[in-house]
């Protein structure tokens, strides 16, 4: 009749919703929603880094250590000695337990300096000292003999990387006398920058050279030779 005007509007995304996956769409008349419809459809794969239960359809975080890159009922352990946070897409989140790095994330592998890393994630500075760098570089396999660290936001991208470790107290050099905590009170400007060095070289001195004199002998009351000495200077 004069004046009703109503209308169907599309279809939305496919969306889980509990244990099956359907859409939607709403009737509209004079701008009130006066009759929705809800139709099912094949579900959407997970996004990377979950996957998917099949006992109630649900997507699911990857845990810890583990990742997936595609639609899967599984996520895929991290290579041994490798850690992953939650929720991770590829096999490149998996990393380290600590590593160090340059102002363009690479890993670094020589003795200079650079951001410390602890899975993926910074390390703060609060109550972090030397005992506690010579652990790690120790941990590491890296030189340690004169370590070297400081805290500071010194790299562009430290604001993006969540901060993974603090409170790191030590007892002694080696990390098994060790404590901390994977949460955090701090900012990135109290991010830990180390460099894992040996010791310093030392330039070898030449053995120092004499120059000998003429021989000079002394002689005792009688005239005879008492001694003879050879003068080096």
């Amino acid at each position: 009749s004069s004046g009703i005007n109503a209308e169907y509007g599309d279809w939305s995304n496919c969306v889980r919703k509990g244990g099956r996956c359907s859409k939607v769409r709403t009737c509209m008349l004079n701008g009130i929603v006066i009759l929705r419809e809800d139709e099912a459809c094949p579900c959407p794969p997970c996004e990377p880094g979950k996957y998917l239960n099949t006992a109630n359809q649900h997507c699911v975080l990857c845990p810890a250590n583990t990742y997936s890159n595609q639609d899967t009922t599984v996520c895929l352990a991290c290579p041994a000695d490798k850690f992953s946070r939650p929720g991770s897409s590829s096999i490149g989140n998996c990393v380290n337990e600590f590593d160090i790095v340059d102002s363009n994330g690479n890993v670094i592998s020589g003795e200079e300096k650079g951001l410390l890393l602890y899975k993926g994630g910074t390390v703060c500075d609060d109550y972090f000292d030397v005992n506690a760098a010579i652990a790690i570089c120790k941990l590491m396999g890296r030189p340690h003999d004169n370590v070297h660290y400081e805290s500071g936001s010194y790299f562009s991208f430290q604001s993006s990387l969540p901060i993974t470790m603090d409170d790191v107290r030590c007892d002694g050099s080696s990390w098994e006398k060790c404590t901390f905590i994977d949460s955090h009170n701090c900012r990135h400007s109290e991010d830990i920058h180390v460099a894992c060095r040996g010791a310093p070289a030392t330039n070898p001195t030449a053995p120092p050279t004499f120059k000998t004199s003429p021989t000079s002998i002394f002689y005792n009351r009688g005239g005879t030779a008492a001694r003879s000495v050879k003068w080096f200077y």
